[in-house]
């Protein structure tokens, strides 16, 4: 049997008074109500009508033992602070107003609300602290939680008793946004709950957070009610410092990656740059074939030489050419890759190390085309020179073979 149904039974009923424990009501319907009550546990059936009115007990004892009403706020409260757990099953007498009122003690009352915010509140704290008194159980923090933060000054320390009065209570919670407040700390609690990779991030930021706060307050501040009524403040201070972390994280990771594209073009760039040094070692190739021209004297096996010479430089000239054409297409990479970068308007950071490694790969590669083109003059210079050298090379040669042939002829005529 729910709570709800006895509710309903006894909600049209006008509620005279409460005296000594026991409820008058304005109800003379006998037919139901003894049914309702047994089977809820009350253990005084007999005694339900007087003077033409239901009269009943409210004390524990006449309904099997179980906490069925309660009268007054400070009631539920003192359940709460021993219990550590709200109400279930039970009804609220609101005796607040001059009409007597019966509530199901659920969600929909404030009070249920603001024990609900201080239950919640506590085992945040007590999640977040570094001790916690006590330290295990569902009363886990529920007299003080110990915050030990670490900061770049070196360190400080938070002891929040956590243990209030109900009159500290009511003026500490009658001025805040309920509903909003119990949403946020489910939110706050959700953060550190994810069992993901971040949750100790996301605590470390909530911690931080409370360091903030809790430091610009005087001394003589009661922590625990300052927080349980600015719970709006705390959420939107974890907030900016989470997302501090996460942009910070994100410039970290960005500039990672930046210097990973670095690395990665950096190396095409010197692959190609080997490659084009091994091309231009051919050039000492082309040196030994002109020393092969001091040895041929027809024109023939120079014009040979000259044409073999010139075949490896065209051979040469077209690779140098395709890497000229890679390092240009390397230039225009490197800008379309690192130009995303400059769209993050607010990460000057990573603006900044973008720019300067661009500008760097750039000239490098631009350093690495200078080299191609200074390449392709020496080869073509050697090749010009060659034929110049092959030229006087043969015209030098007559005068020679005529020199070393006079001799001979003197020789003869003497024996003669």
């Amino acid at each position: 049997m729910t709570i709800h149904r006895l509710h309903a039974i006894l909600e049209p009923y006008k509620i005279n008074s409460v005296i000594d424990g026991k409820i008058d009501v304005a109800c003379t319907d006998s037919s139901l109500i003894p049914e309702v009550f047994l089977d809820f546990g009350y253990t005084k059936n007999q005694q339900l009508f007087r003077r033409g009115n239901l009269n009943f007990s409210i004390n524990t004892v006449d309904w099997s033992g179980k906490k069925v009403f309660y009268t007054t706020e400070e009631e539920i409260f003192e359940y709460v602070d021993s219990c550590f757990s709200l109400p279930n099953n039970t009804l609220f007498l609101d005796t607040s107003k001059d009409e007597l009122e019966l509530k199901v003690l659920d969600q929909e009352l404030d009070i249920y609300k603001k024990l609900k915010i201080l239950l919640e509140f506590r085992s945040l704290l007590a999640d977040l602290s570094d001790h916690a008194i006590p330290d295990s159980g569902k009363s886990k923090g529920s007299v003080k939680a110990v915050l030990l933060i670490k900061t770049d000054d070196g360190g400080s320390k938070h002891d929040i008793n956590t243990s209030i009065t109900f009159k500290d209570f009511l003026i500490t919670c009658n001025n805040i946004d309920l509903d909003t407040s119990l949403n946020l700390i489910k939110k706050l609690k959700q953060c550190i709950q994810l069992d993901d990779q971040q949750d100790k991030e996301r605590k470390n930021c909530m911690r931080s957070a409370l360091d903030s706060i809790i430091n610009k307050l005087d001394d003589n501040c009661n922590l625990f009610q300052f927080c349980l009524k600015n719970i709006s403040k705390i959420y939107k201070t974890y907030t900016e410092h989470h997302n501090i972390f996460l942009s910070d994280f994100t410039i970290n990771k960005v500039v990672q990656e930046i210097n990973n594209k670095d690395l990665e073009y950096t190396g095409k760039i010197n692959d190609i740059t080997s490659s084009v040094q091994t091309k231009a070692l051919a050039i000492p190739g082309a040196m030994v074939a002109i020393s092969a021209v001091m040895k041929v004297e027809t024109i023939t096996s120079a014009i040979g030489i000259v044409l073999a010479l010139w075949a490896t430089c065209l051979v040469i000239h077209k690779s140098l050419n395709i890497y000229a054409s890679s390092f240009l297409h390397l230039k225009k990479q490197i800008k379309n890759v690192f130009s995303r970068y400059q769209l993050l308007n607010q990460k000057s950071e990573i603006r900044k190390e973008a720019k300067e490694t661009e500008k760097s790969l750039l000239n490098m590669a631009q350093v690495a085309c200078s080299g191609i083109k200074f390449v392709k003059i020496v080869i073509w210079g050697i090749w010009i020179f060659s034929i110049l050298f092959v030229y006087f090379k043969l015209h030098d040669s007559p005068a020679k073979s005529a020199t070393k042939q006079t001799p001979q002829v003197i020789e003869l005529r003497i024996k003669n």
